[in-house]
């Protein structure tokens, strides 16, 4: 019997414990065992392989042994099979003098076991052998409750190692151990399932050693009072503690050196070991583990505080990644205060996320985030939205946050890729909000972006680096209000690239495009972009880069309009965005008391917006970047015709304006207007500031255009920058100002085109109003003038008019004035500094009741030739000048015949006086062409040439008419003619006059011009070499007829494909039946057949020839050209094997001719006919042939020429028509050639036909008959293939062919075709293998009085 009086030995035990290692045993530390004593018939139990129980009284046990032996590999159960309530119960039990171990039991306590109410005790391995037993590798498994104690294994003499606990959902109110030897507790464990426990818990409990134990937390364990790994007065190290599930519990946690949290199945909030007691927790940091995928879970907590040893922990983090490498599980100690009170496990996804989480920190302020890394992990890539689904009130936002609480850890700690929106409806703090796209705490933030569309109170950065570089961030705000600063990226080292886009955005505070945080050498805050998009309000300073070190590069894009700003500064790119922006509108405007300094070189402005305000800022611009006060930026638009011009306006010397106008420099049909720094109003065409050539605007100034105009323009050229390259002309341009145009009252200035730099060239100004300034046709401030032209009207000028003005060269510039009153001067071309250019080939018109107050000059420079004035019905008060520089030649006063004399006051610099007696009345009644008011003297004509012309519609002189030319009207005045005064005369271009100029018998101060001479002017064959040149045009025409168009008719009714069709009819057939007269062969009877034999009445056929041909006509003529006939062929056979071709055709021709007399006179025009006809041929068995044609239509001609210096022109047309005949024979040479003989003779006629030229001159056109008889032989010979080379030559005589023309009744001279030519003849016809289609191709050489070169091609389709 066992009984619970202690043994002597158990109780020395004891004694010893207490009095060796008091501080060793606690108040809670297990006893070791209770003294049992034995009864003698139990000395001899069985000690090992045991399975079942053995009871005595309350004593039940698997293995014992009493003579210390070991107990081993006892199995045992206690349930309710086992008879009897039990208070100590052994899986192996030894006792003895020896050294008896009890090892490898396993005891299970079953759910119905039947124990004491209390003092239970539980033993897996029990051992108090005297010399020292071992209590090694017992398991202990407790089912139901236990008022007791459980030990793994126990041993008072020696070691208590490898033993194991298991307990379940029950409860156990005494301690649990999982091993107890008073030399060693090592590698014990002890696991828990939901179970309470009313007292301690020990991995292993020593008076030595207690190492390596370990304790199993499995969740909803309560431990009432202390939980140790290893409880030992020696060494005790490498306890660990597992934790699994939540809500485990105890008083005290103590003597661990590592804890291992298994998180998973825990939710988010809950807590897995909670210390309940006073005493602080102490933990090694290092030996600190957690595993699982839970979050925001608790995984120790003691509200009275936890100590951390290990390396330092303060902001450390203890971090594994996720399997998929984009989140990481992180372990932190949380402080309250300076105390560490709780150890949190948390996943945080750095990568990809698409929600946002949030937490408190330390101050319990919440945060919300898109991607965390607590451990330097890159945050990236993630893509959030705050809105009102997200709960809470929010302050501090981050798409991306990276921190660094590991010091030494190795990861990068970036923040880049993410993307943040503030949605409209998300829920935020009132004040101090932060807001980030990225956040690095050691690494670099790039690439982030911000979107902001709701009002925020506080911070908005699109990336911030405390200790790297924030590089291309983005942030975008809308129509919204931001009550703080607004910052693309910043870092204390490096702020590059980022960007800021704001839109409508008010914001109260300052926007920076890149920002150091702290002043530092080397610091760089560059290439960053701000973007105002329009209706944006900075109510602080907008800045590009803002470094105190390094800040280069940064850049503004400004589009629409009323963007507004305090302060612009540090940026050093603008550029202006213009779409979209209305004429007179501001684009940015700085509302601050600074100046804003803007670098020239850098300045950009894109878009088609005009006259709108880039930038302006009233306390002033400054400018950095080669800007002077003339500087131009300009680019050309899409189609080149107008340019976009950036400029710098203000008054006083201090710009307040960067204006962006849009000049359209070509092609410009309405006016524009603008007011300069000076007040200035100027109205313009086409304008351009940059050198680029005003040309072709055509515009008209009326009062459709508002406001009164003063300064006009066609077209305006300037070169304002000095370095620009363009040539800055005018030209083309045409200004009208119209009867309503609303004008100053003086000092009104009109340019058709006007240049400061380059030429002005072929503008036109037409006056229809009055005008009080000058008018200028073309005005060039460097270069030449010419070619423009003024027109003025029936109204009143009171100012001076040029047609050209220039400082080098004004030439070939027109004015016309017709019933104009001016109050001025008139200059056709003038040079400013007259010593200098030359002012020539100028043109002045005063026509219709001019009258001019002031002089009338052609040229004025230092030389003046060839220009002309021009006097109709005119009045000068002043002198009328030919050309101002002495020696001047060719300068022509030309004065007309009109309804009253010319006057003027006297006339110098003219080298021609030309009269133009237009139709004045040749019977001495016609009134004096000129009157000179104020020579003072005799006028000297010495050196002048007088011309006189009269119209070719005006009636013939005679010998003996005479008119007054001039009348001296200063008292005592007359003229002085000399042997170097000349005299010549023309009748339009027919007559040539001779007169004699001498004063008025009757009154000498009158000079008076009388016809001596009438003669027919050589230059009046000229119009007539047109016909001639027609004729024989046609006559080609006739040569390609019989030529082409017989051959490709022939072709057309041919089937010999072998010898290309054609080939039988000249040549083939003919030489076969010639062949077979001379051998008798039978083949005389084979015929060809007919388009009648296939049942086709007629066949297709075309015939083409080209010419370039001399005809000598006593002079001659030159045409080039091309004729075309297409016809229908058809051929019938004849009872005598004779063939009968029979073809109507149609014809067209079309050239061109230039004809030439010895004198040099060259006319031109082009010339053409289109007819049709018929022709035929008859060709016999034995080779005669005969052919013939009739043809008619209708041909055209015009003509031009310049002769003696008058052009000349008109057009005609007349009927022609003509007939052929032909005979000849083809004699065979051998079977494969054959000559033909042939005469030929061809007839054509022109009618007659009247013209009128352009100078009025009326000619009537005789007819134009023809006559030609052609002789000539050809050879021709086939290859062997599908062609036939043929040669010819021939002789052809003109027998007729003259033109003949009169004028007035008188004939003018005639030229003619009669002659004699040459002709060779090259050709060769073919049809290509698998062709329908056969070819007549043909090359003719002329000499004699047809010299050239005449060629065609004939083709036949087979249908």
């Amino acid at each position: 019997m066992l009984n619970k009086k202690p043994s002597c030995q158990s109780l020395a035990i004891f004694a010893a414990l207490a009095l060796e290692s008091s501080a060793f045993l606690a108040p809670s530390s297990p006893v070791f065992a209770a003294d049992v004593t034995m009864d003698s018939e139990h000395t001899h139990d069985m000690s090992k392989g045991a399975r079942t129980i053995t009871t005595d009284g309350t004593t039940a046990w698997g293995g014992r042994s009493t003579d210390g032996s070991t107990t081993t590999d006892n199995i045992v159960t206690l349930d309710d099979s086992v008879a009897g309530t039990y208070q100590n119960v052994y899986g192996g039990w030894t006792e003895g003098n020896t050294t008896g171990d009890s090892t490898k039991n396993q005891l299970t306590i079953a759910e119905k076991a039947n124990l004491m109410d209390s003092g239970v005790e539980i033993y897996g391995g029990y051992t108090d052998a005297k010399d020292g037993g071992r209590a090694n590798e017992n398991t202990v498994i407790i089912q139901r409750d236990v008022n007791g104690f459980v030990k793994g294994g126990f041993s008072p003499n020696q070691s208590a190692d490898e033993n194991t606990v298991r307990i379940g959902k029950v409860r156990v109110t005494g301690n649990v151990s999982g091993g107890e030897g008073i030399r060693t507790a090592n590698k014990n464990e002890v696991h828990l399932t939901g179970t309470t426990v009313g007292n301690s818990v020990y991995g292993g409990y020593s008076r030595g050693k207690a190492t390596d134990n370990k304790v199993y937390l499995y969740g909803g364990v309560n431990i009432a009072r202390n939980l140790y790994g290893g409880y030992g007065s020696g060494d005790s190290t490498g306890n660990k503690l597992f934790v699994e599930g939540k809500d485990n519990k105890a008083q005290k946690v103590d003597r661990f050196q590592q804890m291992t949290f298994k998180t998973d199945g825990v939710a988010e909030g809950e807590t897995m070991l909670q210390v309940t007691g006073t005493v602080k927790t102490k933990v090694d940091w290092e030996k600190l583990e957690a595993t699982g995928t839970a979050t925001g879970i608790t995984l120790l907590q003691n509200d009275h505080g936890i100590e951390l040893s290990g390396r330092t922990y303060f902001n450390q983090v203890k971090s594994k990644l996720s399997a998929d490498g984009k989140s990481e599980y992180d372990i932190e100690a949380v402080l309250s205060g300076r105390t560490v009170k709780k150890i949190t496990y948390n996943r945080y996804q750095f990568e990809g996320n698409r929600t946002l989480s949030r937490s408190a920190n330390r101050l319990g302020v919440m945060m919300t985030w898109g991607g965390l890394s607590l451990v330097g992990n890159t945050t990236k890539k993630n893509i959030v939205t705050l809105d009102h689904s997200v709960a809470g009130v929010h302050q501090y936002i981050y798409g991306g946050w990276s921190r660094s609480l590991n010091a030494n850890s190795s990861a990068a700690g970036d923040s880049t890729e993410n993307e943040l929106t503030i949605a409209e409806t998300a829920v935020l703090a009132g004040s101090g909000v932060h807001i980030y796209g990225g956040y690095a705490e050691a690494g670099k933030a790039e690439g982030n972006t911000v979107t902001i569309k709701r009002n925020v109170n506080g911070l908005i950065q699109g990336g911030h680096s405390s200790g790297s570089s924030a590089v291309k961030n983005i942030v975008h705000v809308g129509n919204v209000t931001i009550t703080g600063e607004v910052v693309g990226g910043s870092s204390n080292d490096t702020a590059n690239e980022n960007e800021v886009h704001l839109t409508g955005t008010t914001v109260i505070g300052d926007v920076t495009g890149g920002a150091i945080s702290m002043s530092g050498e080397g610091a760089t805050a560059k290439d960053n972009k701000v973007y105002l998009n329009g209706g944006v309000t900075i109510q602080g300073g907008l800045y590009g880069g803002y470094s105190e070190d390094i800040s280069t590069g940064n850049k503004l894009f400004v589009e629409g309009k009323d963007n507004k700003a305090q302060k612009v500064d540090r940026f050093q790119q603008m550029t202006f965005k213009t779409d979209g922006v209305a004429e007179g509108e501001t684009m940015l405007k700085v509302t601050g008391t600074d100046k804003t300094t803007v670098d020239w070189n850098k300045l950009d402005a894109t878009g088609t917006a005009q006259d709108i305000t880039l930038l302006r800022n009233e306390q002033g611009i400054t400018f950095s970047g080669g800007y002077t006060p003339d500087s131009v930026k300009s680019k050309l638009s899409a189609d080149g015709k107008s340019e976009y011009d950036i400029e710098a306006v203000g008054s006083g010397g201090k710009v307040t304006d960067i204006t962006y106008k849009r000049y359209q420099f070509e092609g410009k049909t309405t006016l524009s207007q603008s007011t300069d720094s000076h007040g200035t109003t100027s109205t313009w065409g086409g304008r351009s500031l940059v050198a680029n050539t005003t040309k072709k605007n055509v515009v008209t100034l009326d009062n459709s255009v508002a406001g009164v105009h003063q300064y006009i323009y066609g077209g305006w050229s300037r070169r304002l920058p000095a370095n620009v390259s363009g040539a800055g002309d005018s030209t083309e341009n045409e200004l009208t100002i119209a009867k309503t145009a609303v004008l100053a009252g003086s000092d009104v200035q009109i340019y058709g085109g006007y240049t400061s730099v380059g030429e002005a060239a072929g503008n036109i100004v037409t006056i229809q109003r009055d005008v009080t300034g000058f008018i200028k046709g073309g005005r060039a401030g460097h270069k030449s003038a010419v070619k423009n032209i003024v027109h003025v009207g029936k109204v009143a000028i009171t100012g001076n008019i040029f047609g050209g003005d220039s400082p080098k060269t004004a030439n070939e510039n027109e004015v016309h004035l017709t019933g104009t009153t001016v109050t001025g001067d008139v200059y056709g071309g003038s040079i400013r500094s007259s010593g200098r250019g030359a002012a020539e080939g100028n043109k002045v018109y005063l026509n219709g009741g001019v009258t001019v107050t002031g002089n009338v000059i052609g040229g004025r420079g230092a030389t003046t030739n060839n220009n002309i004035i021009h006097l109709k019905n005119a009045a000068v008060t002043g002198t009328v000048t030919g050309g101002t520089a002495a020696g001047g030649t060719g300068n022509t006063l030309k004065v007309c015949y009109g309804t009253k004399s010319s006057e003027i006051g006297d006339f110098q610099g003219i080298q021609n006086l030309h009269f133009d007696l237009e139709n004045a009345p040749s019977d001495g009644t016609a009134h004096t062409l000129l009157n000179l008011k104020n020579v003072g003297a005799n006028k000297s004509l010495a050196n002048t040439t007088i011309e006189f012309y009269r119209s070719g519609d005006a009636k013939k002189l005679e010998k003996g008419d005479s008119f007054t030319l001039m009348d001296n009207q200063t008292a005592g005045g007359g003229f002085t003619i000399d042997e170097t005064t000349k005299v010549k005369g023309m009748n339009g271009i027919t007559y040539n006059y001779e007169f004699e100029i001498a004063p008025d018998k009757d009154n000498v101060q009158k000079l008076k011009a009388t016809v001596t001479k009438v003669d027919m002017t050589e230059a009046a064959k000229s119009p007539v070499e047109t016909r001639a040149g027609l004729a024989g045009f046609v006559n080609q025409g006739a040569d390609a007829l019989v030529e082409s168009g017989m051959a490709a008719a022939e072709m057309a009714v041919s089937s010999d494909a072998g010898a290309a069709g054609g080939s039988a009819a000249k040549s083939g057939s003919a030489a076969k039946s010639g062949s077979a007269a001379k051998s008798g062969d039978a083949k005389k009877n084979i015929q060809r057949k007919t388009a009648a034999a296939d049942n086709v009445s007629y066949q297709l056929w075309a015939g083409a020839g080209a010419n370039s041909m001399r005809v000598e006509s006593g002079s001659y003529v030159d045409s080039k050209g091309w004729s075309l006939g297409v016809g229908w062929a058809r051929e019938d056979q004849m009872e005598n094997g004779a063939k009968r071709l029979f073809s109507p055709f149609i014809e067209y021709g079309r050239g061109a001719y230039d004809s030439y007399l010895d004198n040099g006179t060259h006319g031109s025009g082009a010339i053409s006919y289109i007819g049709f006809g018929v022709l035929g041929k008859l060709t016999q068995q034995d080779g005669l042939w005969l052919e013939g044609s009739v043809r008619g239509g209708r041909a055209t001609s015009d003509y031009s020429a310049n002769i003696s210096g008058t052009a000349a022109n008109y057009d005609g047309s007349n009927t022609y028509y003509g007939v052929h005949l032909g005979a000849g024979k083809t004699f065979a040479v051998k079977e494969d050639s054959s000559i033909d003989a042939y005469a030929r003779y061809f007839w054509s006629h022109q009618n007659s036909m009247t013209a009128t030229l352009n100078t009025g001159d009326r000619y009537e056109f005789g007819s134009v008959n023809s006559q030609r008889l052609r002789l000539g032989l050809r050879y021709s010979l086939k290859d062997k293939k599908t062609g036939e080379f043929y040669a010819g030559l021939a002789w052809e005589h003109e027998f007729a062919g003259k033109a003949g023309a009169t004028y007035e009744g008188d004939a003018a001279p005639s030229p003619s075709l009669k002659g004699s030519s040459y002709m060779l003849e090259l050709g060769y016809r073919f049809m290509p293998a698998n062709s329908r289609v056969s070819y007549d191709l043909h090359l003719n050489g002329w000499q004699g009085k047809r010299k050239g070169v005449t060629g065609g091609a004939s083709v036949k389709w087979a249908f």
